[in-house]
């Protein structure tokens, strides 16, 4: 199958579910039912379509320009998200769903340019977001690391390894794209003795 119309495909299954929702999209349930929608497309255009590429062979300049592609469709995806949310009228969430029908088919008869460009990152604002990411992970290990050391502080043996421990899966989960109520769920296992044991 062409990446074309591999992308229209996904694209097309979240025109029927706003086509679908168009009854009931005031109700919080239905948005937040097409938030899901929004979020599983992108996922699929991200990770899934370009692991299928690869696993069938293709390689190189068709697969990096394709995983571009993809990319650039998951970015407009995701930017449907608040447009949903803010949409106020039936009119204006009909024609949401039509935009994004218009897409999926310029897409589907190879017309790339159907999708919305994507904003322009630069080297520069690539490091500055990679730096924010790593900030936190970097203080958070370095302060285990440092723990035993620090005047005042008065924990030893199990509690010191323990607090260290904790510190170390801080600063892992924070490099992970988990929710905050997955990390929340981590860190309490982690946390509750009975668990442990």
């Amino acid at each position: 199958m062409a990446p074309a119309v591999a992308l229209a495909a996904r694209l097309w299954f979240l025109v029927d579910a706003l086509d679908a929702a168009s009854g009931t999209w005031r109700q919080p349930a239905t948005r937040k039912e097409l938030l899901a929608w929004v979020s599983f497309t992108s996922f699929w255009l991200e990770r899934r379509l370009p692991l299928a590429m690869w696993m069938a062979g293709y390689r190189g300049p068709a697969y990096r320009e394709a995983t571009q592609r993809y990319g650039q469709a998951a970015t407009y995806v995701r930017s449907l998200a608040w447009r949903i949310v803010d949409t106020q009228d039936l009119a204006a969430f009909q024609s949401l769903a039509r935009e994004l029908a218009e897409v999926a088919v310029g897409v589907a008869a190879g017309d790339w340019t159907a999708l919305p460009p994507s904003p322009q990152h630069t080297g520069v604002s690539r490091l500055v977001a990679i730096g924010r990411r790593l900030v936190a992970p970097v203080v958070t290990g370095s302060a285990a690391l440092v723990l035993p050391h620090l005047p005042g502080v008065t924990l030893s043996g199990s509690a010191l390894t323990t607090f260290q421990v904790a510190l170390f899966v801080t600063a892992a989960l924070s490099l992970t794209s988990l929710d905050p109520a997955a990390r929340e769920q981590i860190l309490g296992a982690f946390n509750d003795p009975t668990r442990r044991s």
